[in-house]
C-alpha cells in the first residue's frame, strides 16, 4: 500500500519583542492579580477553581477551593476587581493601557480569558505617542480567547477596553495576550518544503539546520504590495514549528526560525528559515571566565545564558568533565563549537526543538537500512586519509598590567570589551558592574574619559599528536588544531585520539532514502549496493516534505 505524506507548518507571525517589552496598567484591576504574569506566560490553570464570589459559580461537588491564605502561591493572571452586574455590564468598563518602549508591528492581538466567561465586546485603540492610529470594536463570540484581526504598524501604545461580561457577575479574567497570530500551511498551501539536517560528529563546525518552503498564498496577505496584507508582520527569528504526516501518523520535524522572505508573484511566497544553531550565530557571547577545573555543565549554562536559551540536554558524562581555558569574544554558536570540539562531543538540535549536547557515535543500536527505503542513484566515496593529528594544548599566566581602554564617553552604561584576555579588572572615571576576562560592563556617571586597566592573560602552547605508528614525513597526512583556548594539558591527547579515530571513518555512502523516522546523528545498518553492508552515522539528510518524504542522505562510517 503506497504511503500518504504530506507537511505542515505553524508560522508564529509574532512580533516576539513586544510581549517582553510591554508595560502594563489596567484600572479597577485586582489586588491580588498579576501583570508578570500574562507578560512572562506563567500563567497555569489554577485560579479557575478558586471561589471569588462570583454569582452561581460556587459548585457544591468538591472541585473549587478557597482562596489559599496567601493569593501568591497560585497563579492568577490578570483580573479585573469588580463584578460585572446582573446584565453582564460595568458601571465602568475595565480599561488595560499598554505602552511599549519600541515601536511594534503585528497583524493582530490575540486574548486568552479564563473562568467560565468572556468579555461581550473589546475595544482597541492603537497610539503612536500620542497619536491615535486606529480604533476598531471585537466581539468575542463563545470563545475563550478573541483575535483582533487587524494588522498595524509603528504603534508603541495601545488602549483596551474590555465590555461586559457574557455571564453576568464575572470578572474579565486575562490570562495571555500574543502580539500577532499563527499561520498554518499545508495541503493546498505549501507548494514546497525542505528540511536541511547536518551533523559533525567532532563538531569541527556546529551546523545550522534550515527548512526552505514556498506557499500558495491565495488571499496575497503575504504580497509586499498588498497595504491590507501582514507582510510587514514578518520579522527575522519569528517561530515556525515544522510536521510531517505519514498515513495520518503526526512526526515532528524540527523548530526554526524565520530568516528571509521574497515573493516570486502576486500569490506566491518564499521563505527560508534557521534552527536554533542559527538563531545563536546572530549573538554575541563574552562572558567568559578563566576557568580551572570547572564542570562543564556550568559553562555550557554560561553560554547558552547569553542566548536566553533553557531547552537543552547534556549527557552526563560530557557535563562532569572539567574545562580549563577561556573563549574570545564570539557568537554562541563558534562558543558552542569550541567547547563541544574540546569535550569530543556533538551540539544537535532535535526535531522538538530541545539543542542536544552528546557524544557520537553513540551507543544505541543500529537501525536497520534495507534496499527497499533506498532509491535513485548510490554512490560510495571515500574522505582523504588523515594519519596523524596534532592539537594545540594551552596553559595561561597573569603577565604585566595593560591598558586595556580609553575612550571618552557620556553619562550612561557601556559593556566594553577587550581585545585580548585580562584579569584584575580596574576603571578609572566610571564604576564596574561586571567582568570577565573579555569584557567589563561600566556605569559613567560624570562625561569624561574613561580608563580600563588590567592584567594581560598570556598563553603557553605545547602540541600533543596521535598517529599512525611508522609515518615517514612523506607518508604523513597530518591535520592540526589550534587557537581553541579550552584546549589544555587535561584533555588535549584523548581529544587528538578521538579526532584521529573519527577521521578513520572515510567511506561515505549516498543514496536517496524513503525516510521514517531516521535523523542526523542515528547510527544506521545500510544494505549497499554491492551486496555487503556497511554501519556508520547519518551526517546529512536532505529532506522533501511535500515530495513524498524522501531524503537525499549520507551515511559516513
Amino acid at each position: 500500500m503506497p504511503r500518504v505524506t504530506y507537511a505542515e507548518i505553524k508560522h508564529r507571525l509574532i512580533d516576539e519583542t513586544a510581549k517582553p517589552e510591554a508595560i502594563y496598567n489596567m484600572s479597577d484591576k485586582l489586588p491580588v492579580s498579576s501583570y508578570n504574569q500574562i507578560k512572562n506566560d506563567t500563567y497555569i490553570v489554577d485560579t479557575d477553581s478558586r471561589a471569588m464570589l462570583e454569582n452561581n459559580y460556587w459548585v457544591l461537588d468538591g472541585s473549587l477551593q478557597l482562596v489559599p491564605e496567601d493569593p501568591s502561591e497560585i497563579t492568577w493572571g490578570l483580573w479585573s476587581n469588580s463584578l460585572s452586574d446582573d446584565n453582564g455590564d460595568f458601571t465602568i468598563n475595565p480599561e488595560l493601557n499598554v505602552t511599549f518602549e519600541n515601536v511594534h508591528t503585528s497583524s493582530g492581538i490575540k486574548f486568552t480569558f479564563s473562568g467560565d466567561t468572556f468579555p461581550k465586546q473589546i475595544v482597541i485603540t492603537w497610539y503612536h505617542n500620542e497619536t491615535a492610529l486606529t480604533e476598531k470594536t471585537y466581539f468575542v463570540v463563545s470563545a475563550m480567547s478573541c483575535f483582533a484581526d487587524l494588522t498595524v504598524e509603528n504603534y508603541n501604545a495601545l488602549s483596551v477596553e474590555f465590555i461586559g461580561t457574557a455571564t453576568p457577575n464575572r470578572r474579565v479574567k486575562i490570562v495571555e495576550i500574543d502580539y500577532g497570530e499563527t499561520k498554518v500551511w499545508g495541503k493546498g498551501s505549501l507548494i514546497s518544503a525542505n528540511v536541511l539536517e547536518e551533523i559533525n560528529l567532532a563538531s569541527n563546525e556546529v551546523s545550522i539546520n534550515t527548512i526552505d518552503f514556498t506557499i500558495h498564498d491565495a488571499d496575497a496577505e503575504f504580497n509586499m504590495l498588498n497595504p491590507s496584507g501582514v507582510y510587514s508582520a514578518l520579522q527575522q527569528k519569528q517561530a515556525l514549528t515544522v510536521t510531517e504526516y505519514v498515513n495520518g501518523e503526526a512526526f515532528p520535524m524540527g523548530k526554526f526560525y524565520l530568516d528571509t522572505w521574497k515573493n516570486s508573484s502576486s500569490v506566491v511566497a518564499s521563505f527560508t528559515a534557521f534552527d536554533a544553531i542559527g538563531l545563536f550565530d546572530t549573538i554575541t557571547y563574552k562572558t567568559s571566565a578563566l576557568w580551572s577545573g570547572t564542570a562543564a555543565s556550568a559553562v555550557f549554562a554560561d553560554i547558552f545564558a547569553a542566548a536566553g536559551w533553557t531547552d537543552y540536554t547534556i549527557e552526563d558524562e560530557i557535563a562532569t568533565e572539567l574545562v580549563y581555558g577561556y573563549i574570545p569574544v564570539v557568537t554562541v554558536r563558534e562558543a558552542l563549537h569550541q567547547l563541544c570540539f574540546a569535550l569530543h562531543a556533538a551540539c544537535i538540535p532535535n526535531r522538538n526543538g530541545v539543542v542536544e549536547i552528546k557524544r557520537l557515535p553513540s551507543d544505541a543500536d543500529a537501525v536497520t537500512i534495507e534496499k527497499s527505503q533506498k532509491s535513485g542513484s548510490q554512490s560510495i566515496t571515500q574522505n582523504a586519509l588523515i594519519n596523524s593529528v596534532a592539537v594545540t594544548a594551552y596553559s595561561f599566566e597573569t603577565g604585566s598590567s595593560k591598558q586595556l581602554y580609553n575612550e571618552s564617553l557620556a553619562v550612561g552604561t557601556y559593556v566594553i570589551t577587550f581585545e585580548s584576555p585580562a584579569t584584575g579588572i580596574s576603571a578609572s572615571g566610571a564604576t564596574i558592574n561586571a567582568n570577565g576576562v573579555n569584557y567589563a560592563s561600566i556605569n559613567v556617571n560624570t562625561a569624561g574619559t574613561v580608563t580600563i586597566n588590567g592584567y594581560e592573560i598570556t598563553a603557553n602552547a605545547s602540541v600533543h599528536i596521535y598517529e599512525a605508528p611508522d609515518l615517514t614525513d612523506i607518508s604523513r597526512a597530518q591535520a592540526t588544531v589550534d587557537s581553541i583556548y579550552l584546549i589544555s594539558s587535561y584533555n588535549a591527547a584523548a581529544l587528538a585520539q578521538y579526532l584521529y579515530e573519527d577521521y578513520q571513518r572515510r567511506i561515505v555512502q549516498s543514496f536517496t532514502l524513503a525516510l521514517e523516522d531516521e535523523t542526523a546523528g542515528d547510527n544506521v545498518d545500510v544494505d549497499t549496493m554491492l551486496g555487503a553492508r556497511k554501519t556508520g552515522v547519518i551526517t546529512k539528510l536532505d529532506i522533501d516534505l511535500t515530495g513524498g518524504f524522501l531524503a537525499d542522505c549520507e551515511v559516513r562510517g
